[in-house]
């Protein structure tokens, strides 16, 4: 039997003999594409690779890696549910340059809609029943920024890029509700003030 591996190289070299065991203890750095030939991952003759249950995919045309389906659209697509214990998005003031305030944000935001849907082609079970969330056409009209088109069409949301316009439409509706409670605290006292000239 024979097995074929290799790291940064391609075509694969072969390996004779029983199909070999590969341990890592620790970290596995790969700078490029992982090609392989055997039990646990296919060779697709230069199209990409899949492992054997058929969830995982890439495409060498464009470096994008699917989980759950064979056309990814991003550089990594999953069809299907993620999970994991936690997820950091880069935001260090280092990385970026022209920071500027949002303005109007609760009026924005107030166009925005939160609907349940269900999705029409569900790939799996935990796709299936209603889900919580917006319609990106209509996400799109407000805020473009946080919209994505694929090659094929097909519409995805930023929901992380929604977190600032709502943290500032927030701030914006209190400091609408404390102008009006000293308005308030305001007509109170004149009110109690002629009160207190009536009697």
């Amino acid at each position: 039997m024979s097995a074929l591996l290799t790291v940064g190289t391609t075509p694969p070299g072969v390996i004779s003999g029983a199909l070999p065991t590969a341990a890592i203890k620790g970290n596995l750095v790969v700078d490029g594409i992982i090609y392989g030939n055997g039990s646990y991952l296919t060779d697709l003759s230069g199209s990409g690779w899949t492992s054997s249950p058929g969830k995982v995919y890439t495409t060498t045309a464009t470096d994008n890696v699917g989980i759950g389906t064979t056309n990814p659209s991003y550089l990594l697509h999953v069809s299907g549910t993620a999970a994991g214990v936690s997820w950091t998005n880069l935001s260090d003031i280092r990385y970026k340059k022209n920071v500027q305030a949002l303005h109007g944000s609760l009026n924005k935001v107030l166009q925005l809609r939160g609907v349940t849907y269900e999705w029409k082609n569900p790939t799996e079970g935990n796709m299936r029943g209603a889900k919580l969330g917006v319609i990106a056409q209509e996400v799109e009209e407000v805020y473009p920024q946080a919209v994505t088109t694929s090659s094929d069409g097909i519409k995805g949301v930023d929901y992380n890029a929604l977190v600032g316009p709502l943290i500032e439409a927030v701030k914006e509706q209190q400091s609408e509700i404390t102008t009006q409670r000293q308005e308030i605290d305001s007509l109170r006292r004149e009110l109690d003030e002629l009160k207190q000239k009536l009697k």
